[in-house]
C-alpha cells in the first residue's frame, strides 16, 4: 500500500517524483520547519501545535483518520511480533499518540480502534500486560461505539481482551469476555450450521471456545471445560469435514 487512497491528490503527486519531493522539502528544512534524520522527517512539536490549532474541526478529523490509516498500513503484520521489531518499536509511539489525540478530540474512527488493537498485539507478544490491557480496552470501547456491539471485529477484540484478563489472573473477567465473544459469534452465525457456508472466519467461534476451555479448567470447572472443548471440536470437524 502506498497511501494513494488516503493522501490528498497534491501530496500523492508530490511524493510520486523524488526530485519534486526533495525540492518541496528543501525550503522547509532550510527554514528549520522540518528536520531530516537519516530516512525520517521530524517536525518540532510547537509547529505541529500551531498547524493543529489553525485547522477547522472537519479538516482535523480528516487528518486524524488519514494518519491512523497510514500507520495501520505501515505497521508490520503479526508474524513479525515474535521478536523485537525495529519498525514496530519505531512506529508504536506514533500509533498510541495518534489514537490518543483522536480520542481526546472526539474524532475516533474504526482506524483508531485498530491502532490500539495493533499496539496491544505487539505489547502482548512482549509480555507488557498492563499496557496491553489498556490498549485492548480502548480498542473494544471504540469499536463498539462505531460498529455496534454485534460485529466480527468486536468479537475478535473482546476475545483478545479475555486473553489479557486471563494472563492477569482475572479468571471471572476472562470468562465473561470469552462468553461474550462466543455470544457475538453465535448471533452472527445463527444458526451454527451456517458456519460451513459463511464468510465469517470459523476461528472467530473456535478460538474463544478454546480460550473458554482454558479458563474453566483453571477455575476447576472441568465438566464445562470438557463440554466447551467438545463443541469446539464439533465445529472444527463440521467446517473442515474431518
Amino acid at each position: 500500500e502506498n497511501g494513494d487512497d488516503i493522501l490528498t491528490p497534491q501530496l500523492v503527486e508530490a511524493i510520486a517524483d523524488e526530485e519534486q519531493f526533495q525540492a518541496l522539502l528543501s525550503p522547509l528544512i532550510r527554514l528549520g520547519l522540518l528536520q531530516k534524520i537519516e530516512n525520517t522527517l521530524a517536525m518540532h512539536p510547537a509547529i505541529q501545535a500551531a498547524l493543529h490549532d489553525s485547522m477547522p474541526r472537519k479538516s482535523l478529523k480528516a487528518w486524524y483518520n488519514a494518519t491512523a490509516k497510514l500507520l495501520e498500513q505501515a505497521f508490520p503484520a503479526k508474524p513479525s511480533y515474535e521478536h523485537p521489531n525495529v519498525k514496530c518499536i519505531r512506529l508504536l509511539p506514533h500509533l498510541l499518540t495518534a489514537a490518543q489525540v483522536a480520542e481526546r478530540h472526539e474524532s475516533s474512527t474504526q482506524a483508531t480502534s485498530t491502532l490500539y488493537f495493533l499496539s496491544g498485539l505487539y505489547l502482548q507478544a512482549h509480555d507488557l500486560i498492563g499496557e496491553t490491557h489498556m490498549c485492548y480496552l480502548l480498542s473494544v470501547s471504540i469499536a463498539e461505539r462505531i460498529l455496534g456491539t454485534i460485529h466480527p471485529t468486536v468479537a475478535t477484540r473482546v476475545n483478545n481482551l479475555g486473553t489479557i484478563e486471563h494472563a492477569q489472573g482475572s479468571l471471572d473477567n476472562a470468562q465473561t469476555c470469552f462468553e461474550r465473544s462466543i455470544d457475538i459469534c453465535e448471533a452472527l452465525l445463527s444458526p451454527e450450521d451456517g458456519l460451513v457456508y459463511s464468510d465469517v472466519n470459523d476461528e472467530m467461534l473456535i478460538t474463544p471456545l478454546r480460550n473458554l476451555c482454558s479458563v474453566l479448567e483453571a477455575k476447576g470447572d472441568i465438566g464445562r471445560a470438557q463440554r466447551a472443548f467438545e463443541r469446539a471440536i464439533k465445529i472444527f470437524v463440521k467446517v473442515y469435514g474431518w
